[in-house]
């Protein structure tokens, strides 16, 4: 594997934490600004949007480990499975996060499965 592959690695995981910030930026935009008067969904949307950016921070740290691309890929497909199971609530925000979640988490599967086969290969 030469240089390119290295460094469309290093491209394609920085368009994984931005989209993580994008999901991070619309759940956030959620809490403060579409439901401020239901407690409840905006304390939710706060804590998603801040549970999204710990992936970008925790990137830049000798803590980051192939296996978050995984656990964000389950965080984002989880809360696909709530939108849908719980009335599908702000029908249009909900299909631009959805479009979104599956980029962000076709990448990550992508990513851990690359990651993964260059650590095993000798």
């Amino acid at each position: 594997m030469g240089a390119t592959s290295g460094s469309d690695t290093g491209l394609l995981r920085r368009l994984f934490l931005s989209l993580s910030l994008a999901l991070a930026c619309i759940h956030l935009y959620l809490a403060v600004f579409v439901s401020p008067m239901a407690t409840g969904s905006a304390l939710q949307f706060g804590l998603i949007g801040v549970a999204l950016l710990v992936g970008p921070v925790v990137s830049r740290t000798r803590y980051w480990h192939p296996i978050l691309y995984l656990l964000g890929t389950g965080f984002a497909f989880y809360l696909g499975v709530l939108w849908l199971l719980g009335g599908m609530a702000y029908p249009l925000i909900g299909a631009i996060t959805g479009v979104t979640a599956t980029a962000f988490a076709l990448l990550g599967l992508f990513l851990f499965v690359r990651t993964e086969a260059r650590l095993a290969s000798p």
